[in-house]
C-alpha cells in the first residue's frame, strides 16, 4: 500500500468514481435478487416476506425456511467481544448476557492507537487524518475483527439468546437493518450495519473493507459512504460478484443474518418519513414493495422469542 503523498488528482478522481457507483448502486429501480434473499418484487406467493433464509432453530413468521445450525462442535468464530471503551459501563456490559467462556475485550483509545499504528502502518496516516471520531470508529473495527476475530457490538446492543450456533455456522456474519427502511429511508434495496458484526480471525472479506479505506478516503466527509454502512453494503456487493460460486457458509464466506434476528427499532420520525414517501404515485416497483409492507406489518414490531439481540 502506499502512503498519502502517492494520492494524486488520479485518486482524487478514482474516489469520484466509487461516489458514482454508489449513487449507482443506490438508484436501483426494478426488482433486486440476491443469493440469499427472495426478490423483493410483489408476488402473490411472497408478499410481505422479507427473507427466506434464517440460521437459528426457531423460524419467525416472515421467514419461509429454516436452516440447521450445529447445536455442538467447534466454533468457526472465536467467542471474543469486543467493544470500545464508553464512560457508560453499564450499558455496555448489558452486551455480556453470554457465559462465562466468552472472553470480553475492551478497547480503550490508547490499545486502539496501537493496533493502528504496529499493524496497519499502510493505513495509519488515512486513519489519523479522518475529521471525526465517528470515522475511526468505523473503520478500526474492520482491523480488530481481521486482526482477532470474534464478534463487535456498538455499546447499546444487548444480547437476549446464545450465539454459539451463529458461530458454529458461519465464517463471518453482518446484520441487515429493515428492508423497508432501507429502501425508503436510505434509497438502497439492501442496507449492511456495521454495529453488530462477526467473523473469524483473517477474513478476506475484512481485509477487504481495510484495504479499500485509502481509496474512500476522498470521499465527502460522510462517514456512512467513507466507512460506515453504505460502505459495508457497496463492498459486500462486489466481494459477493468477485466470488460467485462463494457459499454463505464457506471459510470465506459472509452470511447476512435477517434484521429481526437483531432488532432495532424504527424512530417515529423516520417512520413518517417513510410515509409520505409512500403517497407519491411515482414509485418504483421496489419502493412499492416497501410501501405495501409498512401498511400491512406497520413497525410497532416487538422483540419476541427468536430475536438473539437488541438495541438499546
Amino acid at each position: 500500500m502506499c502512503d498519502m503523498r502517492c494520492f494524486d488528482t488520479t485518486n482524487i478522481l478514482l474516489g469520484a468514481l466509487s461516489i458514482c457507483t454508489l449513487i449507482a448502486y443506490t438508484m436501483i429501480d426494478d426488482c433486486f435478487i440476491s443469493r440469499e434473499l427472495v426478490s423483493i418484487c410483489p408476488t402473490k406467493s411472497q408478499f410481505g416476506k422479507r427473507l427466506k433464509a434464517n440460521s437459528l432453530d426457531e423460524i419467525p413468521i416472515d421467514l419461509e425456511y429454516k436452516e440447521k445450525s450445529p447445536s455442538d462442535g467447534e466454533v468457526r468464530i472465536p467467542m471474543i467481544m469486543h467493544q470500545f471503551w464508553n464512560q457508560k459501563q453499564k450499558k455496555m456490559k448489558s452486551v455480556i448476557n453470554i457465559d462465562s467462556s466468552w472472553k470480553y475485550e475492551v478497547w480503550t483509545s490508547k490499545k486502539i492507537n496501537e493496533l493502528v499504528h504496529e499493524r496497519f502502518k499502510d493505513i495509519a496516516p488515512f486513519y489519523d487524518g479522518y475529521i471525526t471520531e465517528k470515522f475511526r470508529e468505523e473503520a478500526v473495527r474492520y482491523m480488530i475483527l481481521f486482526e482477532f476475530g470474534g464478534v463487535y457490538a456498538d455499546a447499546g446492543w444487548r444480547i437476549l439468546l446464545p450465539l454459539d450456533k451463529i458461530l458454529r455456522t458461519f465464517a463471518c456474519f453482518l446484520c441487515q437493518i429493515w428492508h423497508e427502511e432501507s429502501i425508503l429511508d436510505f434509497h438502497i434495496p439492501r442496507l449492511l450495519s456495521d454495529s453488530l458484526m462477526g467473523c473469524r480471525k483473517g477474513h478476506p472479506f475484512m481485509r477487504v473493507l481495510i484495504e479499500n479505506l485509502p481509496s474512500f478516503y476522498y470521499m465527502p466527509a460522510w462517514a456512512p459512504a467513507s466507512t460506515g454502512l453504505y460502505y459495508v453494503s457497496f463492498h459486500y456487493k462486489h466481494y459477493m460478484a468477485d466470488n460467485d460460486n462463494l457459499s454463505s457458509i464457506d471459510d470465506d464466506g459472509v452470511h447476512l443474518l435477517p434484521p429481526e434476528y437483531f432488532f432495532r427499532s424504527i424512530p417515529n420520525n423516520t417512520y413518517s418519513e417513510m410515509k409520505t414517501k409512500c403517497e407519491i404515485h411515482e414509485l418504483s416497483s421496489v419502493q412499492k414493495w416497501a410501501c405495501s409492507s409498512i401498511y400491512s406489518t406497520g413497525f410497532n414490531r416487538q422483540v419476541s422469542n427468536y430475536s438473539v439481540a437488541v438495541l438499546t
